[in-house]
């Protein structure tokens, strides 16, 4: 969401005013969807999901000398992790297949219950 912080002297009552109507009429109109305004000393905090050289530039149009300088702060892009690629299982390149006899059984029959002892 892109930030414009617009540096206007405040404290001048007609330059304040002016501001205030402009960003209020824009507002109201629909053409740019702000969302936060910010007042403090020297500055104006505009904040929201709008084309921020299109409101740049229409506010130098219709403020005039009023606006001092406008400069726009977009947010940082989020980093991206670098993907793990998942383990790869290699197949074994021989079937195994179980003894059918336990080499430790004496008699060497396939089961143990065919055992005599």
């Amino acid at each position: 969401m892109p930030t414009l912080i617009i540096t206007v002297n405040l404290q001048c009552c007609r330059c304040s005013t002016k501001i205030q109507k402009l960003l209020c009429c824009m507002q109201e109109r629909g053409e740019f969807e702000i969302e936060k305004i910010v007042y403090e000393k020297k500055t104006v905090v505009v904040s929201g999901p709008f084309d921020a050289e299109k409101l740049s530039c229409k506010l130098w149009c219709k403020a005039g000398k009023i606006i001092k300088d406008i400069k726009i702060k977009t947010p940082p892009e989020p980093k991206q992790e670098p993907k793990q690629e998942p383990c790869k299982l290699i197949p074994f390149p021989y079937t195994y297949s179980p003894p059918l006899y336990c080499p430790t059984w004496t008699c060497g029959c396939a089961t143990l219950a065919d055992c005599e002892p």
